[in-house]
């Protein structure tokens, strides 16, 4: 295995291409690799002998390479199926993301929340845990007439899972019977250490699992995630030529280095200044950088992972206008429930997103 220091993995305006990238036959879909690293191409990344290939995509062994290339039609956006145009609806600037029901009797009330997709079915046979909306908030503890935004970033077992079984369980229409407000695609990885086979493919499988969901009719978000320009180009194009996309989301949340967070929110921004019409985002992660992105596009909404896990913690929210606001520690009594400083914690950290973005709700 290489040993070269991540940092040098990233993509480098100003460096020069990698001398291998010349002759390669995606090289045009690919864009090359400009970055600082001392590699001849990214097969230099390949560990098929020492992990095996079922862990990426990887084109040193034909038979699983082809496979992989065949579930998704290829590595171009261009075949991913046209989809029809749907509404989507408003959304607070924050939405709360719920996690479970713990130390909690009483329904959390919130014009919108969020549920983890990957809370949503079964890792093992894929099927859906919840067979209507209503019994999704019995167990959530949220208010049945909220809006109901279902979050797709997750680890990346959980979202193989979903890929796995997301045509043999007919996931999808499962999911539509939950009756979300709108779903943020998985979030496939595109790690800096593979070939970069692996993140074409995944940038395809996003792109696929976007146009299935809003084929069953599901407003969808479509996660945008790239690793080099021309990853944000094929985006650019892809979302320029297809009027059916409406909404985008983006993960902040684990940044692979803090330094690139301002890369991709420029490379965010002028996405959005490219296409001439209107354009939700939905933000998961990196807060500072809401303010710059809310400027760029119609609508902003964040994903408040916060509230939750700081009431687990017990910590409640102390913010006024004008200040950064802090967590602070809120002691309960042993198994008192938490509704009412979770309850407080999501009102008051949609206040300041609100204000953060200058947002009237």
């Amino acid at each position: 295995m290489l040993n070269i220091d991540p940092l040098t993995l990233f993509h480098d305006d100003y460096a020069t291409m990698s001398l291998g990238c010349t002759g390669c036959r995606e090289l045009e879909a690919c864009g090359g690799l400009f970055v600082q690293a001392p590699i001849f191409s990214c097969r230099d990344f390949c560990r098929c002998s020492s992990i095996g290939d079922e862990h990426y995509v990887c084109p040193c062994n034909t038979k699983k390479f082809v496979d992989r290339l065949r579930e998704v039609k290829g590595l171009s956006l261009d075949n991913v199926p046209r989809v029809p145009l749907l509404g989507y609806p408003p959304l607070p600037a924050a939405v709360p993301l719920i996690y479970g029901n713990y130390q909690r009797v009483n329904y959390l009330r919130s014009p919108a929340v969020a549920i983890p997709l990957n809370r949503l079915f079964s890792r093992k046979t894929g099927g859906i845990r919840f067979a209507s909306k209503e019994e999704l908030a019995e167990k959530f503890r949220f208010d049945p007439g909220a809006k109901l935004l279902i979050s797709g970033v997750g680890e990346d077992g959980p979202i193989e899972d979903y890929w796995k079984h997301r045509r043999k369980t007919a996931l999808v229409r499962q999911i539509a019977k939950l009756q979300p407000s709108l779903i943020t695609g998985p979030n496939y990885s595109l790690f800096l250490d593979v070939p970069r086979w692996d993140n074409l493919h995944n940038i395809k499988r996003i792109a696929l699992c976007w146009s299935e969901l809003v084929a069953e009719g599901l407003p969808a978000s479509l996660h945008v995630n790239a690793r080099t320009v021309e990853d944000w180009r094929a985006w650019m194009k892809f979302v320029s030529n297809r009027e059916e996309v409406k909404s985008l989301s983006i993960e902040f949340a684990t940044p692979s280095h803090v330094s690139r967070l301002q890369w991709h929110v420029d490379k965010l921004v002028a996405l959005a200044g490219s296409i001439e019409r209107d354009l939700q985002i939905i933000v998961r992660g990196g807060s500072m950088h809401l303010p710059a992105i809310n400027r760029a596009f119609h609508q902003t909404t964040f994903l408040d992972s916060w509230s939750y896990i700081k009431t687990v913690r017990r910590r409640r929210l102390f913010w006024q206008p004008g200040q950064k606001g802090a967590w602070r520690q809120s002691l309960t009594p042993r198994n008192a429930p938490l509704d009412d400083l979770l309850q407080y914690n999501c009102a008051t950290f949609g206040e300041f997103t609100a204000h953060k973005l200058s947002l009237l709700w």
